[in-house]
């Protein structure tokens, strides 16, 4: 989620390792975008990932918690909320 206040539209993407995923479409202050873990189809059980946010021309930053256990039976979604300037990218999950 690109909360409102922030000064850029972004991209998500998830890493693995020395893998990631391509960069999302980029989207607008106030929407959000989703990754189907499952339906990416690499992830074995317990493999460790985090998810990073790009403002689109400027910096990015790897949200925190990072380097989360996948875990393909747990339904519950990981919120991160993206905030900061184009050259001063914060995200994290909500307290």
């Amino acid at each position: 989620m690109l909360k409102a206040g922030a000064g850029y539209a972004a991209k998500i993407r998830v890493t693995t390792g020395g893998t990631q995923t391509p960069w999302s479409s980029s989207f607008p202050i106030g929407q959000e975008r989703c990754i189907d873990l499952k339906s990416l189809g690499v992830l074995q059980p317990g493999t460790r990932f985090s998810v990073q946010v790009q403002a689109v021309a400027g910096k990015t930053a790897t949200c925190t918690p990072s380097d989360v256990p996948y875990d393909p039976n747990n339904t519950t979604n990981l919120v991160y909320i993206a905030t900061g300037t184009t050259l001063n990218v914060h995200c994290k999950q909500p307290d």
